[in-house]
């Protein structure tokens, strides 16, 4: 997974024109008009986000680690906007930034350097014995439009190399995996972005299909209330 680390810390610190240019592009926070079901589907993260282990459980199953979420903390910084969970591990200077996103944010990178700032000046005040800390920020997608924004990009003020950081973030893109994929997943976050598009007749004999080879009913009763929550349209 990729990281940002101490030595990204003073590489920014060391370069007026960076931090310039990241407090301009972090001014306020830009609030997206969504649609009904994205609204719905907002509110259902909110929820599932609330549960660390569902947090952990996404990094697991995407990248294929073993962490357990138990050993971590929630935090709070200044700079934390909605959506965004930090957690810190207990025994060692290790934190992962989790940011959900419906909409398509063309700023995100600047936004997740400067969460990464905050974190290592927490650090400097309070625990700047230990090991250097080490930061994952996560993307987690939810949209449909196609998250074509550059995992790595230069943050930079002027065209003078000298002048330019890098940045590298960890995305999880459900655009572009099967609604299958999804529902087969372990994650209540990725089976909610596996009904979204589905057609009630495909699901139902999804269900039918697998619930015969895992037994697990409860399972796929909170998966059908996903489908009709998503999918119920008000009246006008």
């Amino acid at each position: 997974m990729k990281f940002f680390t101490y030595n990204d810390y003073i590489d920014y610190n060391q370069n007026r024109n960076i931090r310039e240019t990241v407090k301009e592009l972090t001014k306020g926070e830009r609030i997206e008009q969504l649609t009904e079901t994205e609204e719905r589907i907002e509110t259902i993260t909110k929820l599932i986000m609330r549960n660390k282990k569902e947090n952990f459980l996404l990094i697991n199953e995407f990248f294929n680690e073993k962490i357990n979420s138990n050993n971590f903390d929630w935090i709070k910084l200044k700079e934390q906007k909605r959506n965004i969970k930090i957690f810190k591990e207990r025994s060692e200077e290790k934190y992962y930034i989790f940011d959900y996103k419906i909409k398509k944010d063309n700023h995100i990178v600047y936004k997740i350097f400067k969460l990464c700032i905050e974190i290592v000046e927490n650090w400097k005040m309070k625990n700047k014995e230990s090991n250097y800390p080490i930061i994952y920020p996560i993307i987690i997608y939810l949209g449909d439009e196609e998250w074509d924004i550059k995992i790595q990009r230069k943050l930079k003020s002027t065209e003078i190399k000298s002048n330019g950081i890098f940045l590298s973030y960890n995305v999880i893109d459900f655009s572009k995996i099967s609604s299958e994929n999804l529902l087969k997943k372990e994650s209540l976050l990725a089976n909610v972005i596996g009904v979204k598009n589905q057609k009630e007749q495909n699901l139902e004999k999804y269900i039918r299909e697998n619930i015969k080879y895992t037994n697990d009913i409860q399972k796929y009763q909170n998966i059908k209330r996903i489908y009709y929550y998503l999918n119920y349209k008000t009246k006008k």
